[in-house]
């Protein structure tokens, strides 16, 4: 029996559609460890901020329609036109479901890291390292979308206008990723107040920061590779790189349990109140675990600079200035 005349020989239908089906494949599941991540932030944290709950619901929203949408251009080509070789280098709807709501959703996310660092550094110029490439990926995902609509994934690549929005889009992504790891690592350095558990928990907050803004940079990274040297297979990684944001802004407030239960491990090992004076500069570090206030354990830096405070009652792990503002880690 002769070969349909759209088939293609094996090899290349697996360059053709494997990157498709490999990026879809491990787009659902991300979409699911994100389901589970966000299920975990409900139980655990009621009682948060709303604008706290409103940054992870929302995020949550953009992924779930992402998903649907995907899922529906899935439908198309397994079912509606299953056998139709040529729907495998077809937009469909990836110009909108991949750059333009990846974009949408890393801005959200990196603008919150942006404020978070405000807080630390108590100045609204040293976040605008953060904002200004957030606003470039932001308005260059856009672009790239797009540009993308009225053309096959193959003819994007040599489109110049498309390579240029790639490039801009993916390369200020990293940028903005590697700042924010490494400007909300020096700040959290600055919150060490010299005992032993406080400091053991903004360790593990900064170890944590590393690796998330490490791993989606070097996603990135590997789009723009990827797709300069192997253009279908960029898709593996443009398809889940939102689902990676996601998942890593979660991770980084359902922690907050783990430092919640460190420092109430650290509570019911102490018998009324703990003090520790040393002297460091004419000041005086303090530790105290009070009976009047069994759910809070205070550690505060020499001259009172700042406090680090382990709230239990609302299973959060927060950094708080004297002036009352709170930031989440």
């Amino acid at each position: 029996m002769n070969a349909p005349p759209d088939s293609l020989p094996r090899g290349a239908l697996f360059n053709v559609a494997g990157p498709s089906w490999l990026g879809n494949f491990f787009h659902n599941i991300l979409a699911g460890i994100l389901i589970l991540q966000v299920y975990m932030y409900y139980v655990s944290f009621a009682k948060d901020h709303w604008g706290v709950k409103t940054l992870v619901y929302g995020i949550f929203l953009i992924e779930l329609v992402q998903t649907i949408i995907r899922a529906v251009d899935k439908f198309e080509i397994d079912v509606m036109r299953y056998g139709d070789v040529a729907v495998l280098s077809e937009e469909l709807h990836f110009w909108f479901s991949t750059p333009i709501m990846t974009a949408i959703a890393a801005a959200i996310a990196q603008t919150f890291y942006g404020y978070r660092i405000q807080v630390f550094s108590k100045s609204w110029i040293i976040p605008l390292a953060v904002w200004i490439p957030t606003l470039v990926q932001l308005g260059s995902g856009i672009a790239l979308g797009i540009l993308s609509e009225p053309i096959s994934i193959t003819e994007g690549a040599k489109d110049p206008k498309v390579n240029a929005s790639i490039i801009t889009w993916v390369i200020s992504t990293a940028i903005t990723d590697v700042l924010i790891a490494v400007l909300l690592t020096y700040f959290l350095r600055l919150r060490k107040s010299g005992i032993q558990e406080t400091d053991d928990l903004v360790t593990k907050i900064i170890r944590l920061t590393v690796e998330t803004g490490t791993v989606t940079a070097i996603w990135s990274i590997l789009i723009i590779i990827l797709f300069f040297q192997k253009p279908p297979w960029f898709v593996i990684f443009a398809d889940t790189i939102g689902k990676l944001y996601a998942n890593c802004m979660m991770v980084m407030f359902n922690r907050r349990v783990n430092y919640s239960e460190q420092a109430s491990t650290v509570h019911h090992q102490s018998m009324g109140t703990i003090a520790a004076n040393t002297s460091s500069g004419g000041g005086e570090s303090r530790i105290d675990f009070g009976r009047e206030r069994p759910s809070r354990a205070i550690a505060t830096k020499p001259l009172g600079e700042f406090q680090v405070n382990i709230g239990h009652e609302r299973g959060a792990w927060e950094l708080s200035e004297r002036t009352g503002k709170d930031g989440y880690v």
